[in-house]
């Protein structure tokens, strides 16, 4: 019984070991802004300090439902409206030409060659990529 709970304790130390921290990852930067990864989420700071913002809210497919009072077409709306450019990174996205009205740019993790299943085993480097575009446009 000891010899169990003593592997069971070592097991249990060693994926709590494993576990990546939750550090800044993948900063890039604006004349203005630091956008960096941190804990899976995209934020942003300004340059010369102050508070970190949050810009992600999750949506996994942006269609008529989505621009239809859900929280991406809201954060869109109120940041077009103070003059702030909105970008959505999606699993998937329907209903281009109206999504378009709402966001400077729609990067998808879905493509024509990944079947879903693919797309969700690979959803983090994806993701990664994504935000990789997104951040390049952000800059010009």
């Amino acid at each position: 019984m000891r010899a169990a709970m003593g592997l069971c304790a070592i097991l249990l130390s060693s994926a709590a070991i494993a576990q990546a921290p939750l550090l800044l990852q993948h900063p890039s930067l604006s004349a203005t802004q630091i956008a960096f990864d941190y804990g899976g989420e995209i934020w942003t700071v300004p340059r010369v300090g102050g508070r970190a913002l949050r810009l992600v809210t999750g949506e996994g497919r942006l269609d008529a439902q989505t621009l239809d009072g859900k929280a991406p077409a809201g954060v869109a709306t109120i940041a077009h409206k103070l003059g702030k450019r909105t970008f959505a990174i999606v699993g998937e996205a329907r209903d281009q030409a109206k999504v378009s009205e709402l966001f400077d740019g729609v990067y998808q993790l879905r493509s024509a060659r990944l079947s879903e299943e693919e797309t969700l085993t690979n959803a983090r480097e994806l993701l990664r990529e994504r935000a990789r575009e997104m951040a390049g446009k952000w800059k010009s």
